[in-house]
């Protein structure tokens, strides 16, 4: 059984980034963990919709640990067990994550960029006046434009063809609507578009 305490001795670095929208306060002891948020430190924090706090620590203890994907809720608490080797659980009243992760999962950064820090955003996002959309965006002279469709029925070729016709690609996968200053603001994550290979070969 892990015990850990989520207090500033045992996760001495910190540094806040953007993702969907949302300012993430991020508490570690792990140098994986911490360079996993360069991508998202870029953007500005003006004008963002929330906050959440996200605890991470790295327990080599974890590597052993029971392997699978699990999902469980009670009133405002949802807890997750991942691949690899991870436990987070989510405070949506406090809007505050805390997550045991192995040194696998530190490591690696598709499992930050593609399942936690998506996961994350879409479990807290509606606490902080987040609305994830299953659909592109793109954007031209200031305007967005939707792209709606079931999984695999082109978004993200569209996405990149339009992008080839000077359209800019916010995300080709999960929109993030929030109203900031007045307006609604479309967000996305700092990752590649996802091709399947057929579709790939005309974008190189």
């Amino acid at each position: 059984m892990v015990n850990v305490s989520f207090d500033r001795a045992n996760l001495p670095f910190r540094t806040d980034f953007l993702v969907g929208g949302v300012c993430c306060r991020l508490s570690t002891n792990s140098h994986h963990v911490l360079q996993h948020s360069i991508a998202w430190r870029a953007g500005s924090q003006n004008g963002n919709t929330g906050t959440f706090d996200l605890d991470i620590f790295e327990d080599p203890s974890m590597n052993s640990g029971p392997r699978g994907t699990h999902f469980r809720a009670l009133r405002h608490l949802v807890f997750a067990m991942l691949e690899p080797r991870t436990f987070v659980s989510y405070d949506l009243l406090r809007r505050q994550v805390r997550g045991v992760v192995s040194s696998e999962a530190a490591r690696d950064r598709f499992f930050w960029k593609s399942r936690l820090l998506p996961m994350t955003i879409g479990i807290l996002a509606t606490t902080m006046g987040v609305a994830p959309l299953h659909c592109a965006c793109l954007t031209r002279n200031g305007n967005g434009l939707l792209v709606v469709g079931l999984s695999g029925a082109g978004k993200s070729t569209l996405s990149a063809a339009l992008a080839k016709r000077g359209f800019g690609v916010v995300s080709d996968d999960w929109t993030y609507i929030s109203r900031k200053h007045g307006e609604l603001v479309a967000d996305g994550l700092s990752a590649p578009i996802k091709l399947l290979p057929d579709s790939a070969r005309f974008f190189p």
